[in-house]
């Protein structure tokens, strides 16, 4: 389910060392979207009981709200909360904090960004909170 959208898409999701992706289909064709998993906590939804998709499983970051999903089966959730949870986990012990970034080629300017390293992966964002897309 959407940000901010009340309706269910079916994407097709990829993990990353730090980030959850997703496209319209297997394909990968076109990325529709990605969120960091800094900071998140999966966990098994409490507000959903529709049969059709009782599986429903929640990220949750403190900043940015939550995210909804949900899998075929039980097992799939399960295994889904244990990934983004593991990777969350991994990535706490890696560097993150403020740096400064250059602006422009010209401009003698600098600006602060939130920045995460995790591996040979340099991400930055405006702000911590920015670190859900």
């Amino acid at each position: 389910m959407g940000k901010s959208h009340s309706v269910w898409n079916k994407r097709f999701f990829v993990l990353t060392a730090t980030k959850l992706l997703y496209y319209n289909d297997e394909s990968r064709s076109q990325l529709k979207g990605e969120f960091s998993l800094i900071d998140v906590v999966a966990r098994t939804s409490t507000t959903r009981s529709n049969a059709k998709n009782q599986f429903h499983f929640t990220i949750q970051h403190q900043a940015s709200g939550y995210r909804e999903f949900y899998a075929k089966n039980n097992v799939r959730r399960s295994q889904w909360i244990d990934l983004v949870n593991n990777i969350s986990t991994q990535i706490r012990r890696h560097m993150s904090g403020i740096l400064l970034k250059k602006v422009g080629i010209s401009h003698n300017t600098w600006q602060e960004r939130y920045c995460i390293c995790v591996g040979n992966e340099l991400d930055y964002f405006e702000t911590a909170e920015d670190t859900q897309v």
